[in-house]
């Protein structure tokens, strides 16, 4: 029973991904070369998400060479791409695609907490 509890806690206390970026202020920091760049908005933004029960990834996208995050949906196989300087959402893809190289942070059962959040 304890179990069950946990996970409807887990779907009733979760936000989408777009609810958290409108309350996360890691677009906030100030960009310093060389001491906090696009690696470090990304891991910044990955660490407040997993608080709020999201689970992104590292993401580099290798025709800009620009580091993004990335919230994966298992069951729809797909990612969103957000800018972690600006918390905009950049763009979708699918998991096939060639033009970015994912970098997991989670053990796999982590990202079906996603599901359906990655909005």
């Amino acid at each position: 029973m304890k179990r069950l509890s946990i996970i409807i806690a887990l779907v009733v206390f979760t936000i989408t991904l777009s609810q958290f970026l409108s309350i996360d202020t890691t677009d906030n920091h100030k960009y310093m070369n060389s001491s906090y760049v696009c690696k470090n908005f990304a891991y910044d933004l990955i660490m407040n998400a997993s608080k709020h029960n999201l689970y992104l990834d590292y993401v580099y996208l290798e025709d800009r060479n620009h580091m993004v995050v990335g919230c994966y949906d298992p069951i729809a196989g797909k990612y969103v791409f957000v800018e972690p300087q600006t918390d905009r959402i950049i763009g979708y893809d699918e998991v096939a695609a060639k033009n970015f190289t994912v970098f997991k942070v989670w053990d796999t059962p982590m990202y079906y907490l996603n599901y359906r959040k990655c909005m």
